[in-house]
Order: structure tokens, then sequence, then C-alpha cells
């Protein structure tokens, strides 16, 4: 695998993670599982909001550099489609996978941006 393809599927995999953490944490708020006694409405989960939508973000301005407008207008669809479902608590098992979610798309953000400023500089001739 090249690296280029290897970026590309970084670069997917964390669009899934930040788009996926966001549904997550709205389905959430919505819908809060009665079973789970930890209340997540305090500084836990408005950290993995700031964290998915840091990455989210930064993963699609890298996306718009990298791919062009096709990848990003996919992942951004995905998320305005996935916000008008209502989950009700059919995602309350994978609850606390967000801030992980959040955290590695976050995580392949950092790597993304590296990747792409060490594309763009100029090797001296």
């Amino acid at each position: 695998m090249t690296g280029a393809a290897l970026l590309s599927l970084l670069l997917v995999l964390g669009l899934a993670c930040a788009v996926f953490a966001l549904v997550i944490r709205r389905a959430e708020t919505a819908a809060p599982d009665p079973s789970d006694i930890q209340i997540r409405t305090g500084l836990g989960h408005m950290v993995t909001g700031i964290l998915a939508w840091t990455a989210l973000v930064a993963l699609l301005v890298v996306a718009v550099f990298a791919t062009g407008l096709i990848l990003p207008a996919i992942a951004v669809a995905a998320l305005l489609a996935l916000a008008r479902v209502e989950f009700g608590t059919r995602l309350a098992t994978v609850y606390r996978s967000q801030t992980a979610l959040s955290v590695t798309a976050l995580l392949i953000a950092i790597v993304e941006w590296l990747a792409l400023t060490s594309r763009m500089q100029v090797e001296p001739t």
C-alpha cells in the first residue's frame, strides 16, 4: 500500500470517527441511557464535542486539499442526514465509545495535517 493510499484511508477513517462521535453525542443528549448512573452533561460531554468538531473541521480542510470537494461533501451530507434520524436509545451500547472516537479522529487529523504540511514543503533544487 502506498503512502497516498494509506493517507486517504486514514482520512476516510478519521471523518467516519468524527461523524459517528457527533451522532452518538447527539443521540445521548436526546435520549440518555436510563441504566447509566453517570450523567453525561458535564465537562466530559463538552470536551467530547469540542474534540469531535475540531477533528471534523481539520479533516474537512485536509480533505478539500487532498481530494477536492467530493469527500467533504459526502461527510457533511452523512452528518446532516444522520442528524435528522431519531435513534432513541438504540445507540445506548456505544455511548461510552464517543470520547474514544473523538480522540481517534483528532489524532488522525493531526497525522493528516503533518502529512499535508510535509507534502506542501518545496524541495530545494
